[in-house]
């Protein structure tokens, strides 16, 4: 008979055990009591084997009720013997709790259980990941305190003090904290030296140089604990873990309290204990280890601070000195009298119990253990300050540990942090740890995607600009893989499945390419149709991750539609009895596990006019559509095509009905009164008409098909025999839209509603009506549904989707993706889908449960005018204004992507990490500070390599500060900074000289003014009546020149914010503006064809110009002030000399207009840039074009040079922003994140920043590290 092993476990609560206690557990483990009492203080595990009882399980119940917890399994490996230590790795078999995980199963199947370790309340596993290949201790609250809802609080406010305290070398650090099986679960560092008190009992003779290093430790952890304002309330050696390094750290924050929080909380009625004590009551509140808890800890309602945390330091000081509690209870006596003790009773002198204690630390332990806590010390700095000048007066040398600081929470932490988060529904604290994370490193793969996830999981809906930013993170080399990855799995879940191939490959072709990641490429491959390629990558994720019962879906699916029956039935065979597959076939997987990709199945061609209804027929699944041609087409879906074709006479059709047997359709026009017309499919002919009255709201044939209803819309339903085309008339409210259904008795209901936006069940037989509760906004535009009348889907002017339950009009589910108002609405209920369509979105088809988008169909530029769902809903048609009807899959599975998490660096490394970057940079510093540049850059870029400051703005300024010692060779990386989103578009922008802040001209007739590194808006420009179009900064930066579409031009004081000076004159919109490179004069193009020349300051007309047939759009001084260049819609640009006032030179080569003019700092170089997609670099003085730069077939709106002319920047239609060596003539970097047409783009004077304007209304702040050369003899270098 197979015996079982049991493990009893201490826990606090058995720290203090009764003799009676130890007594009973003696008997059943048959270990003497003095070895149980010594093995329960050390938190020893006691492990014994017995054969099966009837009364095992009373037995167990028994040992828990004394305080420990126990975990049973099969006796089939000496790990669990007497004689294991609780440090080793427990047997495969060990079980924890029900529900729960065995050593040897993978969590998430990703986390591979290593070990467990019991508590009173809960248990850690400790786990490896399985792709980061690192160590940690997994927290969970057991199952059965997760259903009392003040446990778990409790445990949830662990979880969220363990975040908050952040990363501290003397503290276990919370990595993360998600939800799996609907419960918390803390992730912390694994901390593999055990305990203290286990630490020390392996240490025979341990100095006071350790004992009192290990308490610096203790003190630096509880002192970085308070000031986040924290209050650790069970601080004890098994609370202080120790690494195999020796560095120790504080644990276990579970009884955690915020200063000045509530104390009434903590002593809730049912978990005290009164002790009367000398006419005073104190109440033992059940928080914290009896033996270390201070005497206010006891008394109710008193204060408990961070002198509470000194108390319990002192008496853990004392017992590791000394070897025992300073106070202790007897066998046989109860908690009373150790309670009296802390609050009554002076604790001995450590030096009578253990003679060798130098004073000055027994004076230290004692004054931690004052009875009343302003006795104690101040702060644990304090604490530390003593035992650093005792070690080095005991030790006879100096204390080496420097006090550590909070190691800063870099990208990688903070994303984790925002996880965690959202986890704990935290999403606002969430979205601002990862604004933080992006701040630090504005392509952070994980931080960048999980911020576009927020927003996802929001709105049920993808944003199509995650993808876009997803794309410029992977531009990042070391991004790469982590990016690719996320894109893919974004694109995977849009079906975007040539996104996501493409994304997949690159992923795992990168150089940290993992396991984990085959998966989505995998999916990718199916999506594809690579099915066979798709079965191998399978095959290699499942063996690394066997439990993934979403990837053996995949692979059983893939595996039966490559026809591989063999494999199929050996995968079937191997499904665990627990796996939602059991007891599935092969075709019921396969059915499941597809993925419907965005592109179209088939399209159906034949009308020659547009496509305006459709329907399906009931029994056959077969098409019917009608079109402005006049024609009825039936078509055949399995095979696409056209089986046959009927001719409408009069108005063309405009809604379809079919009757249940497929013999009669029913056609309506759209013109109120006109009758419905019967066509019988059988003989081809028209059989009669519906003589309706009014608009025709719907239609609905009977179950059996010998009524019609239909209903007009001025309040009249009408009932129609088939066999007679007779009518009964019922009068029923009037409405807006209406939806005629049948239940399966069949009775038939309308459902209708008119503008008090309330949706009405009525019966027209009998006039009952039901009334829905009021949830549109606005009035209600489409009611659709379904086959059964089972569900209605309503859509409103609100632009929302509602989906109800027609028996009792509940709320199912809302939709509210839609950008325009929904004009089109079916239900499919085969597969529980919504499809919807508005003219900006498209089809949206979305989850009926949860109202979350599934696919978006865009259908290109024509206009849908109906849509509906294939046979068994696997299908999605539209038909549309380009006489084309589209089909789409939708019988895919839907995938979601999930958050990210970063991979986890140990704090000691990071520690390490911040010190040796902070060494760098000082010792960059020194070099620049000596001329050593070429030192200097290599330096800091080599601080780039340490992970966390990649981004570092430290780093970039001091390359920044180099860049007049050496030469740009390259762009090293690029990145978006800041994203401004605005109220109203952006015409144009300028930067000021020093660029600490640019300008924006806006179609809101306002001028704003911003700050280059933060992106905060300083101030707010008004005075123009219209949109204003140009912007240009004088050269000291201190005025600003703006041109509008009131036709003025305005001169500002930057500082003041006070319009000055208005330019008048001319006679249509101003298009440019331009300061002379002086101060002395301004220029100002326009629509009307003209140049003009002003004198500032005082504002007088000098010069007119005129010579272009068209608009003028751009103008530009060269560094002479004497001279002007001008172009516009001509394609021509004019050079002129402004004293004269005549033409030196018209340039030409242009096919289309000229949108933007720039002469180059040094004044030797113009850009022109075009419509017709080029830029051309000319020669200023000699007129001759130098370069043409072919950018994009859609134009180029802007185009600026570098300060040192080596590079251009443009932008235009195509939203792509795009960086350009000059000499070269290449695109160096493309940017993408503006929706519309981008108007401006500057760089700024040191080159570091990009800013670019769009009619979107963001402003986007892009920043350029360049690659440097610098010349160590110049620099007056030392030869290495």
């Amino acid at each position: 008979m197979e015996k079982i092993s049991i493990k009893i476990i201490p826990t606090p609560a058995t720290q203090d055990m009764s003799a009676a206690s130890i007594e009973k557990l003696a008997r059943i483990t048959k270990i003497p009591e003095e070895k149980l009492r010594e093995r329960i203080s050390r938190g020893k595990a006691i492990s014994i084997t017995t054969a099966p009882h009837p009364k095992l399980d009373k037995l167990l119940e028994l040992i828990r009720r004394i305080g420990f917890s126990v975990a049973t399994g099969p006796a089939t490996s000496k790990a669990i013997s007497s004689k294991t230590d609780t440090s080793t790795f427990p047997s495969r078999g060990l079980r924890t709790e029900a529900g729960e995980w065995r050593i040897g199963d993978f969590i998430e199947n990703l986390y591979e259980v290593k070990d467990i370790k019991q508590g009173g309340m809960g248990s850690v596993y400790i786990v490896r990941h399985a792709r980061w290949n690192s160590m940690m201790a997994v927290k969970s609250l057991q199952h059965k305190f997760r259903e009392n809802e003040e446990d778990r609080a409790l445990f949830l406010k662990e979880a969220e003090t363990w975040i908050d305290i952040g990363f501290h070398p003397n503290i276990a650090a919370c990595y993360y904290v998600r939800n799996i099986k609907e419960s918390p679960r803390i992730f912390i560092e694994y901390v593999d030296g055990g305990g203290l008190n286990e630490w020390l009992a392996r240490r025979k003779n341990v100095g006071w140089d350790l004992l009192l290093d290990l308490m610096v430790q203790v003190s630096d952890g509880l002192h970085h604990a308070h000031t986040k304002g924290l209050v650790h309330r069970d601080v004890k050696p098994g609370n202080c873990m120790i690494t195999k390094d020796g560095i120790l750290k504080v644990t276990d924050f579970g009884l955690t309290k915020r200063r000045n929080q509530d104390i009434a909380s903590d002593h809730s009625p049912g978990t005290t204990a009164e002790i009367t004590l000398d006419r005073e009551s104190i109440t033992a509140a059940g928080m914290g280890t009896p033996g270390y808890m201070a005497p206010e800890m006891w008394i109710p309602h008193a204060e408990v601070g961070p002198p509470a945390d000194m108390y319990a330091f002192g008496v853990m000081f004392f017992e590791l000195c000394c070897g025992r509690k300073p106070f202790l209870v007897k066998p046989g006596e109860k908690r009373d009298k150790l309670a009296l003790a802390h609050v009554k009773k002076a604790p001995p002198r450590p030096q009578t119990l253990r003679p060798d204690i130098p004073a000055e630390i027994e004076d230290l332990i004692l004054r931690c253990l004052s009875k009343h806590p302003e006795n104690r010390y101040p702060t644990f700095r304090d604490i530390r300050q003593e035992l650093q000048s005792m070690y080095e007066k005991i030790c006879g040398r100096r204390f080496s540990r420097e006090t550590p600081d909070e190691v800063k929470l870099l990208s990688d932490a903070l994303n984790n942090r925002a996880v965690s988060l959202m986890d704990l529904n935290h999403e606002d604290e969430a979205r601002q740890r990862l604004r933080e994370a992006l701040d630090s490193d504005p392509h952070h793969p994980e931080a960048t995607y999980n911020l576009g996830l927020l927003d996802w999981i929001k709105t049920k809906n993808p944003d199509p600009e995650l993808m876009v930013r997803l794309e410029e993170v992977i531009k990042t080399p070391e991004y790469t893989g982590r990016g690719s990855y996320l894109l893919g799995r974004c694109c995977l879940g849009v079906g975007d499945v040539q996104k996501a191939l493409k994304a997949c490959e690159q992923a795992i072709s990168s150089e940290d390419s993992h396991e984990e990641w085959l998966k989505s490429y995998a999916i990718a491959l199916i999506g594809a149709n690579r099915n066979e390629d798709a079965v191998n990558y399978l095959e290699t994720y499942v063996n690394e991750f066997p439990n993934d019962e979403d990837a053996m879906g995949w692979l059983i699916g893939a595996l039966q539609t490559s026809g591989r029956t063999d494999a199929v039935a050996a995968k079937l065979n191997g499904i665990p009895g627990s796996s939602s597959l059991k007891g599935q076939t092969a075709h019921e997987i396969a059915d499941t596990y597809r993925f419907s990709v965005l592109t179209e199945m088939m399209k159906l061609t034949g009308h020659t006019g547009w496509i305006t209804c459709m329907a399906l027929f009931p029994r056959s699944g077969k098409l019917l559509t009608g079109s402005r041609d006049r024609t009825l087409r039936i078509w055949n879906l399995e095979e696409g095509r056209e089986e046959k074709s009927f001719n409408v006479v009069g108005e063309p059709p405009a809604a379809l009905w079919i009757s249940p047997d497929e013999q009669i359709i029913a056609i309506a026009s759209a013109q109120p009164g006109v009758p419905v017309k019967l066509l019988d499919l059988t003989s081809g002919r028209f059989q009669g008409n519906l003589l309706v009255q009014g608009k025709l709201s719907d239609l609905g044939f009977s179950p059996d098909g010998k009524q019609i209803l239909t209903v007009e819309q001025k309040g009249a339903a009408r009932l129609w025999d088939t066999s007679d085309f007779k009518a009964q008339t019922f009068q029923i409210p009037t409405h807006t839209v209406a939806a005629v259904s049948y239940d399966a008795g069949g009775r038939p209901y309308i459902f209708l509603t008119a503008i008090d936006r309330i949706i009405r069940k009525v019966n027209p037989l009998d006039s009952t009506t039901d009334a829905y509760e009021r949830h549109h906004r606005e009035l209600i535009t489409v009611l659709g549904v379904s086959a059964d009348g089972s569900r209605i889907l309503s859509c409103g002017r609100d632009k929302q989707a509602i989906l109800w339950d027609t028996a009792d009009g509940t709320v199912l589910s809302s939709f509210l993706a839609h950008q325009d108002i929904p004009s089109l609405a079916v239900i499919n209920l085969n597969r529980e889908l919504a499809a919807t369509y508005d003219p900006k979105s498209g089809i949206k088809v979305w989850d009926a449960k949860s109202g979350t988008v599934f696919r978006s169909f865009a259908p290109g530029d024509s206009d849908i005018n109906c849509i509906a769902f294939g046979p068994e809903g696997k299908t999605v048609l539209a038909g549309s204004r380009d006489m084309n009807i589209r089909i789409w899959d939708v019988q895919g599975r839907q995938i979601i992507p999930t958050f990210a998490l970063t991979k986890i660096r140990p704090i000691t490394k990071q520690a390490k990490s911040e010190k040796k970057y902070h060494a760098m940079v000082e010792t960059a510093k020194k070099a620049i500070k000596r001329g050593s540049y070429a030192m200097a850059y290599s330096l800091l870029r080599d601080s780039q390599m340490l992970a966390g400051y990649e981004r570092s703005d430290t780093t970039l300024d001091l390359i920044v500060r180099l860049r007049d010692h050496g030469r740009r060779v390259g762009l090293h990386g690029a990145w978006k900074r800041k994203d401004v989103e605005t109220t109203s578009g952006v015409m144009d922008i300028a930067f000021s000289p020093s660029a600490i802040y640019f300008t924006t001209a806006h179609a809101d007739h306002t001028i704003r003014l911003w700050s280059t590194t933060t992106g905060e808006n300083i101030k707010v420009f008004k005075g123009h009546t219209n949109l204003v179009t140009s912007l240009a900064l004088s050269v000291n930066g201190r005025e600003m020149i703006s041109g509008s579409d009131d036709r003025s031009a305005r001169v500002w004081d930057i500082n003041t914010g006070r319009n000055y000076l208005v330019l008048k004159g001319h006679t249509e919109s101003v298009s440019s503006v331009d300061y002379a490179r002086d101060g002395s004069m301004a220029a100002t193009g326009s629509w009307d064809c003209t140049s003009r020349i002003w004198r500032l300051p005082e504002g007088s007309q000098v010069k007119v110009l005129k010579g272009h047939d068209e608009r003028v759009t751009s103008i530009a001084f060269g560094q002479d002030p004497g001279y002007l260049v001008t172009a516009g819609y001509d394609g021509i640009v004019k050079m002129w000399e402004i004293s004269s006032g005549r033409v030196l030179r018209d340039l030409k080569g242009h096919k289309d207009r000229i949108m933007c003019l720039e002469v180059s700092p040094a004044g030797d170089l113009l850009i022109s840039a075009s419509m017709d997609g080029t830029v051309r670099v000319w020669d200023f003085r000699k007129g001759t074009c130098l370069r043409v730069l072919e950018v994009n077939e859609m134009g180029v709106r802007t185009a600026a040079f570098s300060q040192d002319q080596k590079y251009l920047v443009t932008g235009g239609p195509d939203t792509v922003l795009r960086i350009w060596d000059i000499e070269k003539g290449e695109c160096q970097r493309a940017f993408q994140g503006h929706s519309r047409e981008i108007t401006g783009a500057k760089f700024s004077s040191n080159g570091r920043f990009v800013v670019s304007s769009s009619v979107d209304g963001n402003v986007m702040i892009w920043e350029l590290d360049w690659d440097w050369e610098f010349d160590p003899q110049k620099n007056n270098e030392r030869p290495v």
